[in-house]
């Protein structure tokens, strides 16, 4: 690839990743108890949770993953505390947190743009060797929402107990090949 073409690509990149920041974080509603879900009111600017702050010395792009990956895990301890609290409302529930994350629905490979790496980022360069198995990995967790999401609407516990494990599988399969623990 030329120069040019690799700028032009990574001006691309980074105006996907921009617009993907304030559309998301524009559709970012009020703190809802352990959730962040979309407010649909015309004129509210969102309020951030506490835990969507990112770490300390993150920037741009980086502090952007570390937010909705923040926002994922804080949705992961949600449906984890409804399944063993099930009770009547419990698919109602599962739905509000199913909302949060398609708030933040993307395909991961655009929140890591090359050169993204290094610092106070934990993504290991496998992301960049590996594009076609990080693609896949995304796909993966995107489908596990989907059939969570399934389970949900039949308010079927075992099913959603088997989709929230087939979820966190699919964050657990990603981490292990593509991050990289930073102390």
């Amino acid at each position: 690839m030329d120069v040019r073409m690799f700028k032009k690509v990574r001006l691309i990149g980074i105006l996907v990743v921009s617009s993907f920041f304030f559309v998301s974080f524009a559709s970012m509603g009020k703190n809802h108890g352990d959730l962040v879900i979309v407010d649909k009111q015309p004129g509210d600017f969102p309020a951030i949770s506490n835990a969507v702050l990112a770490h300390k010395g993150a920037m741009g792009v980086v502090k952007l993953r570390m937010n909705i990956m923040k926002v994922y895990a804080k949705n992961m301890k949600s449906i984890f505390s409804i399944t063993r609290q099930w009770g009547a409302d419990s698919a109602d529930k599962i739905d509000a947190v199913i909302k949060s994350f398609y708030s933040q629905e993307t395909d991961f490979s655009i929140l890591f743009p090359v050169g993204s790496h290094g610092g106070v980022s934990e993504a290991s360069l496998k992301i960049w060797e590996k594009p076609g198995e990080f693609k896949s990995a995304s796909d993966e967790f995107w489908q596990a929402i989907k059939v969570l999401d399934e389970a949900r609407v039949k308010n079927n516990k075992a099913a959603v107990v088997d989709g929230f494990r087939k979820l966190g599988s699919s964050c657990k399969n990603c981490h292990k090949n593509f991050r990289e623990k930073i102390n």
